[in-house]
């Protein structure tokens, strides 16, 4: 399994690097690049992994993926979800002329950190307009217009949505994160079933002991717990969606036992999933 950083796409034109698609959600390798990645979905719910962490966007949300941000879109409730994806090089401003704005600058030398999951619906509106036009970019007038939006829409995630100034480690963690992504990405496709740390070791091809102290100093909880964790997580999507039943949940993210299921979601969440269902 490649889970090593993901080539960057091939534009359509090389003093032009932006790149729309239409895609759907079936499950990605784990991986990262330098590219800026933005999706907007197109369905009710698109569901995503971003680290270490899985987001659940409504539809015309944006998801931000910043530059060696490990991410897959997980197999999480089995179906399609459609999205627009943008890929564009840190270098488009700079390629294409416009000298006001770095991106590479931005992120690279300042670190900044855009948030991943975006619910401006100005931002959605935007890109919206950049994809309505793609298909004319070859056109001098389209692509000023086009520069245009990007300049707009990267001032107003300028001004609104930083999420944090990094350090200059970034590409090392993206490197930590290689290391184990193997491990994240078993436990994201197969979350409904027991998974030992010895296996997520094999499939990392590390020994125990040491991928046992990698995973615990990257990801700050050991395997297990973040076994635990993401069925967790799952079923607090499924539970504010409100259309299971608590027994159709517990299946769903691999516990046999209802109410072994409910004791162990109200230790870690501190109120039992059928209350949650009753609000």
């Amino acid at each position: 399994m490649d889970t090593s950083q993901i080539k960057s796409p091939i534009y359509d034109n090389a003093d032009f690097p932006l790149l729309i698609l239409q895609g759907d959600s079936g499950v990605r390798p784990s991986g990262w690049h330098e590219d800026l990645e933005i999706k907007i979905n197109r369905s009710d719910k698109l569901y995503i992994t971003l680290d270490s962490e899985i987001l659940c966007g409504n539809k015309d949300e944006i998801f931000f993926i910043n530059p060696y941000q490990i991410h897959t879109s997980p197999n999480t409730l089995g179906g399609k979800n459609e999205y627009d994806l943008i890929m564009l090089s840190l270098d488009f401003f700079s390629i294409t002329g416009v000298q006001s704005i770095s991106l590479r600058k931005i992120f690279m030398e300042d670190h900044i950190r855009f948030n991943n999951h975006i619910t401006n619906p100005f931002l959605t509106e935007i890109l919206n307009k950049i994809i309505a036009i793609y298909h004319d970019a070859h056109n001098p007038h389209v692509r000023i217009m086009i520069q245009a939006y990007f300049m707009e829409f990267f001032s107003i995630l300028l001004q609104e949505e930083i999420s944090e100034l990094s350090g200059n480690n970034s590409l090392d963690k993206a490197r930590q994160f290689q290391t184990i992504a193997p491990a994240l990405e078993t436990i994201h496709k197969s979350y409904d079933r027991k998974i030992t740390s010895e296996e997520l070791a094999q499939k990392c091809n590390l020994t125990h002991s040491y991928f046992c102290r990698l995973f615990k100093k990257v990801m700050g909880v050991t395997p297990i717990e973040y076994q635990t964790e993401t069925r967790l997580r799952l079923a607090d999507i499924l539970l504010k969606e409100g259309t299971h039943t608590v027994a159709d949940i517990a299946h769903t993210i691999g516990f046999v036992d209802e109410n072994y299921f409910s004791r162990c979601y109200k230790k870690y969440r501190g109120i039992s999933p059928s209350r949650i269902l009753k609000k």
